[in-house]
């Protein structure tokens, strides 16, 4: 375990001496949609309760890696860290609330067609739970897989070249993004998250 953790440490402390990619933020302010077994959730639960249902999401993304390499464009790689919640409730109950929350771990690549946009890719594995707050269960799904594409503009890149010199690599990203995760469960039905937003990072991105 020491031994590990000093390897972590000298790893963290190579990259941010040479080429360290950061970026932790929040997202999710856009449409979010959970199906189970290829039925809408909400539609359903909407259905069947008199269309008294609300829903919310919320996203925590953290990326770390290394970069830039070169190929021609700026190009980083980075492990992806996430969760996406979505919580529906009812209007008439309020203690009757239902939360999908997804786990999300995977590699990512992140790259800048041009100076001020950045792409990022990721892909990998998720687990979802699912909280019944009314009769405190918890509901695990079995492991499955995610998918997620990024556009953001890059503050710094934007900036006169003063500025960025000031600035140093500390940057900020506010974007879009399309998430989706798939995971089976022990009853056969799958779960199906699908979420498109907004979100704004702050990153640490060294740049040659």
């Amino acid at each position: 375990m020491k031994n590990s953790l000093l390897l972590v440490i000298a790893f963290i402390t190579f990259a941010s001496a040479q080429g360290l990619y950061f970026d932790a933020g929040l997202g999710g302010l856009g449409p979010v949609k959970t199906k189970i077994g290829n039925k809408d959730y909400v539609r359903e639960a909407n259905t069947l309760l008199f269309n008294n249902v609300g829903e919310e999401s919320a996203e925590l993304d953290i990326k770390i890696g290394y970069g830039p390499f070169g190929l021609g464009i700026p190009l980083y790689v980075a492990a992806d860290f996430g969760i996406v919640q979505h919580n529906v409730f009812n209007d008439l109950y309020p203690d009757n609330n239902v939360d999908f929350i997804t786990h999300i771990f995977g590699p990512s690549v992140i790259f800048y067609p041009v100076s001020i946009i950045q792409i990022g890719l990721s892909a990998g594995i998720s687990v979802t739970t699912v909280e019944m707050t009314t009769e405190n269960i918890e509901i695990y799904s079995d492991l499955g897989y995610m998918y997620s594409i990024s556009a953001a503009y890059d503050f710094r890149a934007g900036l006169e070249a003063r500025y960025r010199e000031l600035l140093g690599n500390h940057n900020c990203l506010v974007g879009v993004k399309y998430f989706g995760a798939k995971n089976p469960t022990y009853a056969g039905k799958s779960i199906k998250t699908e979420m498109s937003g907004f979100f704004i990072k702050y990153a640490y991105i060294f740049k040659n």
